[in-house]
């Protein structure tokens, strides 16, 4: 099963660590170069009850393969831009899941 991120901010690279963690193939997309550099070079340090680095793929280009499923963690005025660089990921049998504060995200 392979799994996209759209958004590595803190719960998107929260839920890409622990997803990773757990064995699936992870991708995580975001804008931001520098994050992405920052991921891929020392992983995703999570402290809590527990700790633990993880180390997701990290990437500004999104990927050619279709995911399983595509978890949308981007603010909530990102969404529909967000959804537009993905749309030719999103197929009949892809999930979306959207993980967002905010209003108006389920009708984008």
């Amino acid at each position: 099963m392979n799994i996209l991120i759209l958004g590595a901010g803190a719960m998107g690279s929260l839920y890409g660590a622990l997803m990773s963690k757990a064995g699936y193939d992870i991708i995580i997309y975001d804008i931001d170069e520098e994050k992405v550099r920052a991921i891929e070079k020392n992983g995703i340090q999570i402290t809590g009850l527990e700790r633990f680095t993880s180390h997701p793929k990290a990437t500004t280009t999104l990927p050619s393969q279709i995911p399983d499923f595509i978890f949308v963690f981007t603010k909530s005025y990102s969404t529909e831009d967000a959804l537009n660089l993905a749309k030719n990921l999103i197929a009949s049998k892809t999930v979306l899941v959207s993980l967002q504060n905010g209003l108006g995200n389920e009708e984008v």
